[in-house]
């Protein structure tokens, strides 16, 4: 457990009322160790800040009310495409780029999910929820989509839409508040309870496999990849992620990272051979030989799956055997057996 029980009881008191003095220091300390702490802290001053101060009226139904309010302003915006990065490996891991639920806006357009043909909005109280979830995420109200979000599963449960409504609670964990435990328990909640929205995009279970694996260090893995991701520069500190992970989904995630810093704007426009310029560029420029190993088993996967090159790969492939690191020996074993006699 990262910080205990009280403490979590105490920071969510303050979100409603005052601490007594001993509570405000216990919680200052807190938040002056724990980063993770200090980011759901922040995460739930933003959930908090987006519900509304009035109360409702008892008993009166808000829906007509909202569906009002959405005529009068009309639909939403499309949100920006954002390109999805997978980082492929032995153990491949996929992570969607958040796109102002960008899932939500293609299905409420024309051309979507057919579900929406056969629920239409007065039908679907979901439907219009999920229309504002979207405007306020493309506003960068993560807050007020969340809660939107939460108020479609928790009371829509059995709606053709609150699978997705599921997904895109998992996605904001993830992605904007990167609560990783409840990130997990929604990814798994949306496999168990919404088992075809699970299936229909194959990064939804990459990204539980990634979080699954993390799980395993408290998450410690995936915390380390966003504090190096959010250097400026921080190549070097990708490097350290993989070094200390190097088995791991989280290091084929940080192998893409320090690639695409490096390619920059021709990362998607130059497709796998650009990609793997750059990750040969990044393993060059690693210090620890950990590293450059394990860059080297993605470059090698690359040359094998991408450019249909398995002499290459297994030139390139062979090279992360002498790194003394067992756990990348054993992964670039694998990949060599995996390649087989073709490339030889």
């Amino acid at each position: 457990m990262w910080f205990g029980e009280s403490r979590k009881a105490s920071m969510a008191a303050s979100l409603y009322e005052p601490l007594d003095e001993r509570e405000q220091r216990r919680l200052a300390r807190t938040l002056d160790r724990s980063e993770r702490a200090r980011r759901e802290f922040e995460a739930l001053q933003r959930v908090v800040a987006s519900v509304p101060r009035t109360r409702p009226e008892p008993g009166v139904d808000l829906l007509p009310r909202v569906q009002a309010r959405l005529r009068a302003t009309g639909r939403v915006r499309r949100a920006p495409a954002h390109r999805l990065a997978v980082a492929s490996a032995v153990c491949a891991a996929a992570v969607v780029a958040f796109a102002g639920l960008l899932s939500v806006q293609e299905m409420l357009h024309s051309g979507g999910d057919p579900t929406l043909v056969a629920t239409p909005a007065d039908r679907s109280p979901a439907a219009n929820l999920l229309r504002e979830a979207a405007a306020r995420a493309e506003q960068a109200d993560f807050g007020g989509a969340y809660m939107l979000l939460r108020t479609i599963v928790d009371r829509y449960p059995s709606d053709p839409l609150a699978g997705t409504a599921q997904l895109e609670l998992a996605r904001l964990q993830f992605d904007q508040f990167a609560n990783y435990a409840e990130a997990y328990r929604a990814y798994r909640d949306l496999r168990e309870t919404y088992p075809e929205v699970f299936r229909s995009r194959p990064e939804n279970a990459d990204r539980l496999d990634v979080l699954a694996e993390a799980r395993r260090v408290d998450y410690a893995s995936l915390e380390e990849l966003d504090a190096a991701t959010r250097r400026s520069g921080g190549i070097e500190a990708l490097e350290r992620v993989i070094a200390r992970y190097p088995a791991t989904m989280t290091a084929s995630l940080a192998a893409e990272r320090m690639a695409e810093r490096i390619a920059g704007a021709d990362w998607s426009a130059g497709g796998g051979a650009a990609r793997l310029r750059a990750l040969e560029e990044a393993r060059d420029r690693c210090t620890d030989p950990v590293a450059a190993a394990r860059l080297n088993i993605e470059i090698a996967d690359g040359y094998w799956r991408d450019l249909h090159d398995p002499v290459r790969a297994r030139d390139i492939g062979s090279e992360a055997l002498g790194c003394g690191n067992p756990e990348v020996v054993e992964m670039a074993q694998a990949f060599l057996r995996e390649l087989g006699p073709a490339a030889r």
